[in-house]
């Protein structure tokens, strides 16, 4: 039948501007993808687009041709595929070789549905800034729209029975011209405040956005997953260390004894403060060492340790503190008195006079620690 397919100027639109209850589920039927039209706006500059929505019946035209469901998805997928244009009008079969009048509107998206038993053909398009269709529309002016291509089929009492068509443009017409049930049931500020495609994003299932927008999915799924690899590769320093601080403290509690169920801070602690006792102890006893190399008597001894200060003893070497310790030998006088009186001794007593009194030397520490010398009178 391919020989047989004609220019057809076929199907008319009584284009209704009313915007019924149809038009939001007309928005959500007919979804387009906001990247083509962020291109497209960004290339008109069009800070109000408009996007006219059409619903179009098969069945018998007033023409007489016959659209069957087949032809309306056929139709559909024509549109979604070569993005036709719409024209205020039909472009001449003579000048068809040639003419290039101002598009209007460009089609965009197109699809099918059951309602009733029979299929339904929604369109959604996009005027262009500056066409006169945007004010036809808006005034009334004119409410209609037909297809134009090239179609084939046979006729059969009457009506032709159309098989085949290859859309060319869908355009723009005047008013009163008889056609198929159809209408603009919405004209859409897409993707704008009030328009029936503005949604609550908080409301949308993932289902849903990924329906209507699978390009900001993508880019949210991208930027999770960076987001991610950047917070483990944050992450995994500080649990390699906390992993070694765990190690650490198993260790300690079986070097130390320390049962899992203690504090372990607090056992530290008990272990280092046992240890300082014993520092301390074991350098008293170098201490005591070194002063008993040149201090005979026990009491002398005593004495003598008093006077050593021994946190300025802490931290030398065995070589060191003996040096330490002999440098106070020879430079500290209570030291030197404790040693030359205690070393030598009191003298003995005797008789002085006519026997009602005894000298004799005696020796004191007084409480200075000096020692002091004197007679007693007895």
């Amino acid at each position: 039948m391919a020989d047989e397919m004609q220019n057809f100027g076929l199907l008319d639109f009584d284009a209704t501007m009313e915007v019924s209850e149809m038009a939001a589920d007309a928005g959500a039927i007919v979804q387009l993808d906001p990247s083509r039209v962020q291109q497209l706006t960004e290339a008109t500059g069009d800070e109000k687009p408009q996007f006219p929505i059409l619903r179009v019946e098969g069945g018998t035209s007033g023409n007489g041709n016959h659209w069957s469901d087949e032809i309306l998805r056929d139709v559909a997928e024509q549109i979604n595929k070569e993005e036709p244009v719409a024209y205020l009008g039909h472009i001449k079969p003579e000048d068809d070789g040639y003419a290039f009048p101002e598009p209007q509107t460009i089609w965009l998206k197109a699809v099918t549905r059951d309602e009733g038993g029979k299929t339904v053909l929604y369109v959604k398009g996009y005027n262009f800034p500056q066409a006169k269709i945007r004010e036809y529309l808006r005034t009334g002016v004119t409410r209609v729209a037909s297809w134009r291509g090239k179609a084939a089929g046979p006729v059969m009492g009457g009506v032709r029975y159309i098989k085949e068509f290859k859309l060319e443009s869908f355009d723009w017409s005047r008013k009163g011209k008889q056609g198929m049930n159809a209408r603009v049931v919405a004209l859409a500020t897409e993707m704008q405040e009030g328009s029936e495609d503005d949604v609550e994003i908080g409301k949308l299932t993932l289902t849903e956005l990924q329906a209507a927008n699978p390009s900001l999915v993508d880019l949210i799924k991208a930027e999770g997953k960076k987001e991610t690899e950047a917070t483990i590769s944050e992450m995994e320093p500080k649990v390699e260390a906390a992993d070694k601080a765990e190690e650490t403290f198993k260790k300690l509690r079986d070097v130390l004894g320390i049962d899992e169920s203690a504090d372990i801070v607090q056992a530290v602690g008990d272990v280092v403060e046992q240890v300082e006792n014993v520092s301390k102890k074991t350098l008293m006893e170098k201490i005591g060492e070194v002063v008993a190399g040149k201090v005979k008597g026990d009491r002398a001894r005593s004495a003598v340790l008093r006077l050593v200060p021994v946190t300025e003893m802490e931290g030398k070497s065995d070589d060191d503190l003996k040096s330490a310790v002999e440098a106070l030998f020879d430079s500290d006088e209570d030291i030197k008195a404790i040693v030359t009186e205690m070393e030598g001794g009191a003298g003995p007593l005797r008789h002085t006079g006519s026997g009602d009194r005894m000298t004799g030397s005696e020796s004191k520490v007084g409480q200075s620690g000096m020692v002091k010398t004197g007679t007693t009178k007895l």
